[in-house]
């Protein structure tokens, strides 16, 4: 967690990369998004492999291998 004390407009114990907002369910291959309207997931080269403005999607359908989720400012890395 990241704190900033010496921004007056700093909210003190929220941290600007947050993961909160995007889940994965290994067992379901579903990714969870929650506080952004769109989801997109990129493969190791940078390429989007798909997009969602579903708040759930899966993933079951992407050749096994290493993703990152970006939705808003949040991103995670997914091994499937």
């Amino acid at each position: 967690m990241k704190r900033v004390a010496s921004d007056p407009t700093a909210v003190n114990g929220i941290a600007a990369d947050s993961r909160e907002n995007i889940r994965y369910d290994r067992a379901t291959k579903m990714v969870s998004v929650q506080g952004a309207d769109f989801a997109a997931v990129y493969d190791t080269a940078g390429n989007m492999v798909m997009s969602s403005e579903q708040p759930a999607f899966s993933l079951e359908y992407l050749p096994a291998g290493v993703y990152v989720v970006k939705a808003g400012n949040a991103r995670i890395k997914i091994a499937r």
